[in-house]
């Protein structure tokens, strides 16, 4: 099956040092509306390597997450993620500083899809959305980090 590689760059209102702990399960409730995840394991009860969590995934069944790389000194996190019978996810997150306290995320997904149906979602239609969705997270957490309160969806 074929891969489908999606890519986005964020700015935040914040160093990397205050952004890169809200990459995390638990943390992310705090500023993204309606984020809803059941933690499966973590030693620490946060993100961390080998952390595995789940989510719904539009109201089908759960999706599997696991940290698959966890580098706190430079700023970078991995998720994989499988939603059974649709696809498989790689995020890698790498967080860097720009004028002395902002920060600058590149985000790629790497995905690729369990089914033709799938496959055909990601070629037409993914784009949009995937966009869409990187928009209101940027704005989400510049939000938070701004005023210390979740943005309404």
């Amino acid at each position: 099956m074929k891969q489908f590689s999606f890519k986005a760059e964020h700015s935040y209102v914040a160093a990397p040092a205050d952004v890169f702990p809200l990459l995390c399960p638990v943390r992310e409730a705090d500023y993204l509306e309606g984020w809803d995840y059941t933690m499966i394991h973590s030693e620490s009860g946060l993100a961390e390597m080998g952390c595995i969590f789940s989510t719904p995934h539009h109201g089908d069944q759960n999706t599997i997450w696991t940290v698959s790389q966890y580098d706190h000194s430079n700023h970078l996190i991995e998720f994989i993620r499988v939603t059974p019978g649709q696809e498989l996810v790689k995020i890698a997150i790498q967080l860097r500083g720009v004028d002395g306290d902002k920060t600058r995320a590149c985000i790629e997904y790497t995905i690729t899809p369990l089914t033709k149906e799938r496959g055909s979602y990601l070629e037409n239609d993914h784009e949009e959305h995937f966009q869409a969705d990187m928009f209101y997270w940027e704005e989400a957490l510049n939000y938070y980090l701004t005023t210390g309160d979740r943005l309404g969806r």
